[in-house]
């Protein structure tokens, strides 16, 4: 099944149990099929243009892409993981560097679709 065929079951389901409380928005015509429903966090209103600007940089089509490539990278670096090396080497170091990378990487991720 398509994600954008998800997307539209729950909103379907959302707009279903939510009816009269709930106003739904599209934000543009490229992301006619991705909409915006409720507050975000109780912070951020469907007309909030932080929130239309992470959802606009979500639902944009490298964001996955990007998401998937740095997964891989992710694994990849973790391949390189060895218990037994020296703290100290420079393979060991710049694999501290890439983790904490990664950790920032995904928790901004999260972040930015807790968000939208």
């Amino acid at each position: 099944m398509d994600p954008t065929d998800m997307h539209n079951m729950r909103m379907e389901r959302f707009q279903a149990k939510f009816k009269s409380k709930s106003k739904v928005i599209a934000i543009s015509d490229d992301l006619a099929k991705k909409y915006l429903f409720g507050k975000s966090l109780y912070l951020f209103s469907l007309h909030n243009p932080i929130r239309k600007l992470i959802h606009r940089l979500i639902y944009h089509s490298w964001f996955e892409k990007l998401v998937v490539a740095v997964i891989s990278a992710a694994n990849v670096a973790m391949c390189f993981e060895n218990p037994l090396l020296d703290e100290n080497s420079p393979r060991q170091i710049t694999l501290d560097i890439l983790s904490y990378f990664f950790a920032f990487f995904f928790t901004i991720e999260a972040i930015l679709k807790i968000l939208v």
